[in-house]
């Protein structure tokens, strides 16, 4: 709709900044949270090679279930698993001490990890979602239960040569410290040495990045508000409207209706289907017994007594044709017409006659002859 103004009046060209791809893990994440999926990548992709080195994974746990025994002769085995914290969760003893809940992701599947409150209390609340962790634990399987992690401290956990923390903070101003560890397998950071930190500026950064040209679109938005504002305030708008709310009454009014035809129609037709039931039932009865009588009429005799009254006709015909018959002399012979139309004028000619002087050819006497 123009509402009566010009399209050409309401185009404006825009300009939108050239901004910079998200970093890799912040698009993952926003992948992850908008579709469920990673789209471009997946954060394990890093530590692809240190992952290989790794004897268990979630699709090996999922095998495990699938045995026979459901993995029951595994039950305690200590393990060690990477992968994505997707949701974490705690929850309070009966002595009051609190333990953690963890859903571990990796490139197969997930595995749920529980921590008791000696670890819970040294790196619980340091775990958070979307973060990559290295987990030791034991496995805990129970019969008709999935397989769960039971996480413990790993006092050799070394950290390898060239690994970095990041520290980043929230839009609620919460800080956090990620630890991202670098691919080299040969070479580790021995106690007491150095982790190189820098400070990641997350989704604030970002916006005031964004904030000089946000700042040359607000006159445009101004402008196309002002517009926006002259459309509504145009009166056509409003009967518009007023129009349409009175259309949405009449399809109210309308459904009404049909419901209520519908409705008797779904009465009827009981009624209607029985009546079409009985006009079937005598159809069917009639077709019977229609059959019953061409069955017993003898179409053999039947068609031979047409056959010689066909044959009949066809003499008479001939014979009607013939003129050399008395018929056909009589049909074509033009003196006899003549005679019959001849004789016919002289009748009526005698009955007219008689009628206008009948004592000239009879006379009755009801006394008998006269005396003289």
């Amino acid at each position: 709709f123009d509402f009566g103004q010009p399209a050409e009046s309401m185009r404006t060209e825009e300009t939108f900044p050239n901004l910079k791809e998200f970093p890799l893990k912040e698009l993952l994440s926003q992948e992850k949270e908008m579709t469920g999926v990673y789209c471009s990548a997946h954060p394990l992709d890093e530590f692809a090679d240190a992952l290989k080195r790794l004897k268990v994974n979630t699709a090996y746990l999922t095998e495990l279930s699938e045995r026979e025994d459901q993995g029951v002769s595994e039950d305690g085995r200590r393990v060690t698993l990477g992968g994505i914290v997707v949701e974490a969760h705690s929850k309070a003893t009966r002595k009051g001490s609190m333990m953690g809940f963890f859903t571990l992701e990796d490139q197969t599947g997930q595995v749920e990890c529980l921590m008791f409150p000696a670890t819970y209390e040294k790196y619980g609340r340091s775990l958070a979602a979307d973060q990559a962790v290295l987990v030791t634990g034991r496995l805990s399987v129970r019969d008709d239960e999935d397989i769960k992690v039971l996480v413990g401290l790993d006092r050799n956990l070394r950290i390898p040569k060239g690994s970095r923390a990041e520290i980043e903070s929230d839009m609620l101003g919460n800080l956090q410290v990620n630890l991202l560890l670098a691919n080299n397998p040969r070479e580790r950071i021995e106690a007491g040495g150095v982790i190189e930190g820098s400070v990641s500026s997350g989704m604030l950064g970002k916006l005031g990045g964004m904030v000089p040209a946000l700042e040359k679109m607000l006159p445009k938005l101004d402008s196309i508000m002002a517009s926006l504002n002259t459309l509504l305030a145009d009166p056509a708008i409003a009967q518009t409207l007023h129009h349409a709310e009175a259309v949405s009454g009449n399809l109210i009014t309308t459904t009404n209706q049909l419901n209520t035809l519908v409705g008797q129609l779904n009465k009827n037709v009981p009624s209607i289907m029985t009546q079409a039931n009985s006009v079937l039932g005598n159809t069917t009865q009639i077709t019977d017994n229609l059959n019953k009588q061409l069955a017993n009429v003898d179409i053999n005799t039947t068609m031979t007594k047409v056959n010689a009254t066909l044959d009949n006709v066809e003499q008479l015909t001939k014979q009607l044709n013939n003129p050399q018959g008395s018929i056909g002399l009589l049909m074509r012979d033009p003196q006899l017409y003549n005679n019959l139309n001849t004789t016919m004028a002289d009748v009526d000619s005698l009955l007219n006659n008689l009628r206008a002087h009948p004592k000239r050819y009879v006379h009755f006497s009801l006394f008998g002859k006269k005396d003289k």
